[in-house]
């Protein structure tokens, strides 16, 4: 191994330990989403579904909730277990292991493609990637989906792929742990089986190449295509025992249920309402465009950059002929990484798919993106290029970086609500047009500043209501016996004294009373408490309801 190389290694490894480190020590910091109650519900479900053999029917009588598999919920029950911190603390940390393993994913497949370089750059992409940090710690559906995601196209990509897996037991080992990566990725969230077809895909395009050079003279087809249906058989067969183990609702039915839940979140019945383009429409209404641009004003100018890079490289790589074998590998690799990455966003567009809440139902191409983006980086970067092209590609690259480190830096805790502001114009333009803050996270803010401002001796219990779930205020507010004494959570029905209201679908529209508080970031209010009427001295009759 080059020094270089081991540079690179080092100034990785220590990266990773520092991103940990700080995930570690800010994951308190982001508050519950509208989302957490309902999955931890779930959670309380499922362990019954398993601990009565399952007789207790509620994890797949519950609406749509179980349609996801139970893995994140099982994970996240098992640690509350363990942990001295409160319920949704605790959520956020596994929520965050869960991002970090993600992120180590995309540095495998950054480091296998293009060298230790390629893994150094695949990292720095991912984690300066605010819409995915940001949602490391409290979304229990779309970031676990995303991280096992990768780490199983990164599993795909041990087996190989630029050619059909052959006989010996380290081989089937590898195709077990695959499938095994597939299926955990599935207990999440069913469409991680289409890893399946893309694996078996890449597989049938490798014949072409390999017969055509004639690797294995004489040798009939049927041999060949008979290695690729039995790698796929081994794969497939481990993915659906790990995803059924994991999910009850497969457990009724494990051959058609699977298929019945993709079904229903391709064309989810439910509209839901969406602020898209500075109004509001529902999730049916919102047309083919809607996912590509949302991941084009929210992912940061870096991929752009990246893109170029990667882009005049693949062109000016496949003017060599016939190229190295190492080349030849890491490019299918690259186009099979290109297309698992894309091929979703190409099924939603072509299939119209309804989409909510920005672009969070397909976090999970994000992390493959970071990866291709740094190894474009890296490929550009170790280029023949004259000295000079290189030099200013890689600042342009650093300096893109650098603008998107200062925004998450600003917006923390609030990374998720990230627009780029060569296409997006930036969050104070983007924030006023699109979804920002749709999971309420902000109430947290809210609340803290509430428990501050109007803990004082002498009032009656201060009456908290926010157009959100419930539970999203009483779990601050209850914490302990002083707090439960000088407030309490209520509905907005319920002569609140203060209402929470996030700038997102306009709910500080329809709130009244006069603004107190304002949680903002980058000139854009994100939250606002209202003060309905002031809370009354302890003793004073409290108003009539409806009066």
């Amino acid at each position: 191994m080059r020094r270089s190389d081991r540079l690179f290694d080092v100034v990785s490894a220590a990266l990773l330990a520092a991103l940990l480190g700080l995930m570690l020590a800010t994951f308190l910091d982001y508050g519950m989403t509208v989302d957490e109650p309902v999955q931890n519900r779930y959670g309380n479900r499922l362990l019954r579904w398993y601990r009565t053999l399952g007789a207790d029917r509620a994890a797949v009588e519950q609406n749509d909730t179980g349609y996801y598999g139970g893995l994140f919920e099982l994970a996240a029950k098992g640690a509350e277990r363990l942990s001295p911190l409160g319920l949704y603390e605790t959520r956020h940390l596994v929520n965050a292991l869960f991002g970090f393993t993600g992120v180590l994913a995309v540095f495998w497949m950054g480091r296998r493609l293009a060298g230790p370089a390629g893994g150094l750059l695949a990292t720095v992409m991912i984690a300066a990637t605010p819409s995915f940090y940001g949602q490391c710690f409290n979304n229990p559906k779309d970031l676990p989906f995303a991280s096992l995601w990768t780490l199983a196209a990164a599993g795909l990509m041990s087996v190989g792929l630029d050619r059909p897996p052959g006989p010996g037991w380290r081989v089937q080992a590898r195709l077990l742990g695959a499938g095994g990566l597939v299926g955990l990725a599935a207990a999440v969230r069913v469409a991680g089986l289409a890893l399946l077809a893309l694996a078996g895909l890449a597989w049938l395009v490798s014949l072409w190449p390999e017969r055509r050079r004639a690797v294995h003279p004489g040798r009939p087809l049927w041999r060949d295509l008979g290695r690729v249906f039995l790698a796929l058989a081994i794969v497939t067969s481990t993915a659906w025992l790990v995803m059924v183990l994991f999910w009850p609702y497969a457990q009724l039915d494990p051959l058609r249920n699977p298929f019945q839940a993709f079904r229903a979140f391709s064309h989810y019945w439910n509209p839901v309402p969406v602020q898209y383009e500075g109004v509001l429409i529902t999730s049916d209404e919102v047309g083919r465009s809607y996912m590509p641009w949302l991941l084009a004003i929210t992912l940061p100018e870096t991929y752009l950059v990246a893109a170029a890079m990667g882009a005049w490289r693949v062109v000016t790589g496949l003017r060599h002929s016939p190229l190295p074998e190492e080349t030849r590998r890491r490019l299918h690799h690259f186009g099979w990484l290109l297309t698992v990455t894309l091929s979703p966003l190409l099924w939603a567009v072509v299939a119209d798919t309804p989409f909510y809440n920005g672009s969070r139902h397909l976090l999970f191409v994000v992390p493959g993106l970071a990866a291709l983006a740094g190894v474009s980086a890296a490929w550009w970067l170790r280029s023949r290029l004259p000295v000079a092209v290189r030099a200013a590609g890689g600042l342009l690259l650093a300096a893109a970086f650098g603008l998107t480190v200062r925004d998450m830096v600003e917006l923390h805790p609030y990374e998720s609500v990230y627009f780029n502001r060569l296409l997006g114009g930036g969050l104070a333009r983007a924030g006023r047009l699109y979804e920002t803050d749709y999971w309420c996270q902000s109430y947290k803010d809210g609340i803290d500043w509430i428990v501050r401002e109007y803990s004082r001796p002498g009032l009656v219990r201060v009456k908290v209501a926010g157009h959100s779930v419930l539970p999203q205020i009483a779990y601050y507010l209850e914490k302990d016996e002083a707090l439960r004494r000088g407030f309490r959570a209520v509905t907005v029905n319920d002569q609140p004294h203060l209402i929470l209201a996030t700038t997102s679908m306009h709910d500080d529209q329809r709130t009244p009373g006069r603004v107190v508080h304002v949680v903002e970031r980058q000139g854009l209010p994100l939250l606002k408490v209202f003060e309905v009427r002031p809370p009354e001295p302890a003793g004073a009759a409290e108003p009539a309801v409806g009066r």
